[in-house]
């Protein structure tokens, strides 16, 4: 048996480097979601083709694209998903439900933790309003969740209102601080 690999192709699509350099350790249903996208650039899909294709459910499917909101790699904005981040501002922030606040919260430590460290700067329990704006900034703006809790430090020692705080956060997420 020869140790060489042959492989020829005609038909290409482009992987952003940064993806495979950053993400090879995805798991697999968002591997195979994100290449499906971007082989089928522009395209739409009902959500039962995407399930067909990745052989899994909608539930599944809905995980895998917050995989990669979260990761800042897709973009949910005016209803569509993207490679590229659109141009933020505040009104386009995500106006999430205290259900799904609640169930993000318990999925994941790290917004646990911001949520709770919020609450001891802020010196408030939050509401629905302040859970969404961190949660956006988490996942519209793509801000880790300990760069928000720097974010909201800075903004209370510096006496910035909770939509200064929020613009600032997009500044810092447009400047690509991520530390």
């Amino acid at each position: 048996m020869e140790n060489t690999i042959l492989f020829e192709s005609a038909a290409t699509f482009a992987v952003p480097c940064a993806l495979v350099d950053r993400h090879l350790d995805a798991p697999e249903t968002e591997l195979k979601l994100l290449l499906l996208l971007i082989r089928h650039a522009n395209a739409a899909f009902l959500k039962t083709e995407l399930c067909e294709a990745l052989q899994t459910d909608e539930d599944r499917l809905e995980k895998a694209f917050q995989y990669w909101i979260r990761r800042g790699v897709l973009y949910w904005t005016a209803g569509r998903y993207s490679l590229q981040r659109p141009k933020l501002t505040t009104s386009d922030f995500i106006k999430y439900t205290p259900d799904s606040i609640s169930q993000r919260l318990r999925e994941d430590e790290k917004l646990k933790f911001l949520y709770e460290k919020a609450e001891m700067i802020l010196k408030k329990p939050l509401n629905v309003s302040d859970s969404s704006l961190l949660l956006s900034l988490v996942d519209w703006c793509g801000l880790p969740a300990e760069v928000v809790l720097m974010l909201l430090q800075y903004g209370t020692e510096n006496n910035m209102s909770l939509k200064q705080i929020e613009k600032t956060g997009i500044l810092w997420s447009e400047e690509g601080v991520k530390t």
